[in-house]
């Protein structure tokens, strides 16, 4: 009865008002030959000449990446390599954390976070533009990573913390939104997360944002539509939010729970760390799972209800991702 209800959940979501989100698929985040690690960011940002949607990952061990979504729904995963001058500024790093990854549509920029860690408080930890060889975002090649200095440096600081950090940064007409992942207590997150508005010109913050009236406790992926228009994804709830934020105030628009599944197994559940999102240009969204090692890989009882590949999958610690359908 219960895997019964599981497969019930896993095919529809709530909805609120004239919204609903539907699941479309969840698949693993590799191609034939190559696989991702512990990804933690997705972003959009284009269709290559055949149509293909192409989308940019990051990966906390410090890996960035080119996904390409053929029209036949096919996967294709192409690794950046780093300049010199990269390199030498990502080798300076305590650990090579990248926690979100953000395409500017606006001005075609890219954005990194980088989460701090020991020795703490680091001065690495921040926003960082990322530059392309030629200015092609498709050259494979990062050429240059300048860190944004937002001001005043005490409110972007005050509440990051030894791998906490800015897990949901996107950016839209006029500002930029910088989600920290939460607050944390021991072991466990509040009930509540900030997101701080900062301008986009000047990168001073002028609003800091508390997102315990919209329900939403863990700041893990953002992505602005425009206009203060934000989707949020909530890791520790398992949840997408849509909010909108004016000045600092900030309004639950809709909300949705996320039900795991294993790609290929009916509705079987595992345990799920979803820390991105983004929206293609037919409004579809994508989640990507971070693997949380401690918990990912699941029991022998269901290990055993799965097929040798994708049993192996989940032993690589190969992250999941999930594509939804927003109907209006």
């Amino acid at each position: 009865m219960a895997r019964i209800l599981l497969i019930i959940f896993a095919a529809c979501i709530a909805s609120y008002g004239q919204q609903e989100c539907k699941p479309e698929y969840s698949r693993w985040l590799r191609d034939s030959l190559s696989y991702t690690d512990q990804t933690s960011g997705i972003a959009f940002i284009g269709r290559s000449e055949d149509s293909s949607k192409l989308f940019l990952l990051a990966d906390d061990i410090g890996d960035i990446y080119l996904l390409r979504i053929s029209k036949t729904e096919s996967y294709s995963l192409s690794k950046y390599s780093f300049s010199p001058e990269v390199s030498a500024i990502l080798d300076k790093l305590p650990k090579k954390d990248f926690e979100e990854i953000s395409y500017d549509r606006y001005t075609g920029e890219v954005y990194l976070s980088v989460e701090g860690n020991m020795p703490f408080p680091s001065a690495t930890v921040g926003i960082y533009k990322a530059g392309f060889k030629n200015g092609d975002i498709r050259s494979m090649v990062i050429e240059s990573l300048s860190k944004m200095e937002f001001t005043p440096e005490e409110t972007f600081l005050e509440n990051v913390k030894n791998n906490i950090g800015f897990e949901g940064i996107c950016a839209d007409e006029n500002y930029f939104y910088l989600g920290l992942e939460g607050f944390q207590k021991g072991k466990f997150f509040g009930d509540s997360s900030i997101i701080y508005v900062a301008d986009k010109k000047t990168l001073e913050i002028k609003y800091a944002v508390s997102t315990k009236t919209a329900g939403i406790g863990t700041v893990c992926g953002l992505y602005a539509e425009g206009g203060g228009s934000l989707w949020v994804m909530d890791r520790n709830a398992a949840k997408i939010f849509k909010i909108k934020i004016t000045g600092n105030r900030i309004e639950k628009q809709y909300d949705c729970q996320v039900v795991s599944n294993i790609p290929g197994s009916g509705g079987q559940g595992y345990t799920m760390a979803l820390e991105s999102i983004t929206l293609d240009d037919e409004g579809y969204l994508y989640c990507v799972d971070d693997p949380w090692r401690t918990f990912y890989i699941p029991g022998p009882d269901v290990l055993n209800t799965l097929d040798a590949s994708a049993a192996d999958n989940f032993k690589n610690y190969i992250p999941i991702i999930y594509k939804f359908r927003i109907i209006k």
